[in-house]
């Protein structure tokens, strides 16, 4: 193994291995200039060159291990792996390396002329994939993958059940997606954005623990059981107009721009933490709030007073409550308060 020195000769190597002792921003400034006349029979390893324009080359194959820059452009037939953190974004590539599977972190950004992905990718920990059009299958070993994005997928019609082994899943701008897998599986943390022909959830959340749906016009009904979900945000959902009676073991819920939804579950049951931005319709509170410790009410032009039984607030905001008149005068044991925007209000209980 020949090791590189500052002022090595490189035009007489074959083969560059560059190790820790070595690090590529140490070596001669005429490196790239160099390494040009032999740029189709080289393998390099090392750490990231900002000198070398690695989309000139085209058989080398770079193991670059203290990868310390986000993004990179690459030729159709370099190969770069072996690194922890890599986004790439090449609009000419046709086919992706193998090698890729080696990285613990890789994002995917505009390649229209994709059509397949490896399988080898299952291997990758947190895959972030954007803007492939032609992709309308995904490999069954991305259910492998431990933090997976989907975004912008414009052919992607079915989501593979294996996606059910995911851990966390971010679907969003998916517009040919009707449904999800019948089963959640493992997934432990599910984002849904902008999926416009997705019309239901699966019945069975499995182990959710935190669901956040945003931006799907079709859907019409949640889950009647929410399983382990503990924190559920929901935002611009045109259609859904009433929420589950019994909300299970939610402790965090965040409710914005619902304009049909009319009225709460009765009974919040353990919920800690209540967020309601824009509730056009909404306009009364459940009667007992006794486990909400934060409270955050603002854009409920329909709200005429707040539930009596907030003895256990210990954080509570009001914005933006037109007719809101007056507050109860056991906001006095609330830790933190903070009012904006209330016109009608007479006066501060004391």
């Amino acid at each position: 193994m020949k090791y590189i020195e500052q002022n090595t000769k490189l035009k007489i190597l074959r083969n560059l291995v560059f190790t820790d002792r070595c690090n590529l921003r140490t070596v001669n400034k005429d490196f790239n200039n160099i390494f040009k006349k032999y740029k189709h029979e080289k393998t390099v390893y090392g750490n990231y060159n900002k000198n070398i324009n690695y989309i000139e080359y085209k058989n080398i194959k770079f193991s670059l291990n203290n990868f310390d820059k986000y993004s990179i452009n690459i030729s159709n037939n370099v190969h770069i792996f072996n690194v922890r953190y890599k986004y790439i974004n090449n609009s000419n590539i046709k086919e992706l390396p193998s090698e890729l599977a080696n990285i613990h972190t890789l994002h995917l950004d505009n390649f229209p002329y994709i059509k397949e992905l490896p399988s080898e990718l299952g291997n990758v920990h947190t895959l972030e994939l954007y803007n492939l059009p032609n992709i309308k299958k995904l490999p069954s070993e991305l259910g492998n993958v431990h933090t997976l994005t989907l975004r912008n997928l414009q052919n992607l019609k079915e989501l593979q059940s294996e996606l059910s082994n995911v851990h966390t899943l971010y679907l969003q701008k998916l517009l040919n997606i009707k449904e999800l897998p019948s089963r959640l599986g493992n997934v432990h943390i599910l984002e849904l954005d902008n999926l416009p022909n997705l019309k239901e959830l699966p019945s069975g959340l499995g182990n959710v623990h935190t669901l956040s749906l945003f931006k799907l016009p079709n859907l019409k009904e949640l889950p009647s059981g929410l399983g382990n979900v503990h924190t559920l945000k929901l935002f611009d959902l045109p259609n859904i107009t009433e929420l589950p009676s019994k909300l299970g073991n939610i402790h965090s819920l965040i409710l914005l721009d619902l304009p049909n939804i009319k009225e709460l579950p009765s009974i919040l049951g353990n919920v800690h933490t209540l967020t309601l931005h824009n509730l056009q319709k909404i306009t009364e509170l459940p009667s007992e709030l006794c486990n909400v410790h934060t409270l955050k009410l603002s854009n409920l032009p329909n709200l005429k007073e707040l539930p009596s039984g907030l003895g256990n607030v210990h954080t509570l905001t009001l914005h933006n409550l037109q007719n809101i008149k007056e507050l109860s005068s056991e906001l006095g044991n609330v830790h933190t308060l903070k009012l904006s925007n209330l016109p009608n209000l007479k006066e501060l209980p004391s």
